[in-house]
């Protein structure tokens, strides 16, 4: 309905549309659908400067959003994710 709503990561299936604040934790694997994410990937990768990813790039989860708020298309639910198969 537009609304935003606070959901349980395991609530997460693929093809939600979800809002990423400055600091989040990006929750599953996704897709930025529009403008530019800047995200903190050093937990993951150990590259110590973030990235910019442009519309269309994937993120990963585990990633910390070190720019302005932007939207992710959920690729797949959390258990499948990126930071689930670190962990």
């Amino acid at each position: 309905d537009g609304a935003l709503e606070e959901v349980p990561i395991d609530a997460i299936v693929p093809g939600d549309l979800l809002l990423i604040r400055r600091g989040d934790i990006v929750p599953v694997d996704g897709t930025v659908p529009a403008g530019v994410a800047v995200l903190d990937q050093s937990a993951l990768t150990g590259e110590s400067v973030p990235v910019q990813l442009a519309a269309g790039a994937d993120a990963m989860s585990g990633s910390t959003n070190a720019g302005e708020s932007f939207d992710l298309i959920a690729m797949r639910p959390a258990g499948e994710s990126t930071y689930a198969a670190i962990v």
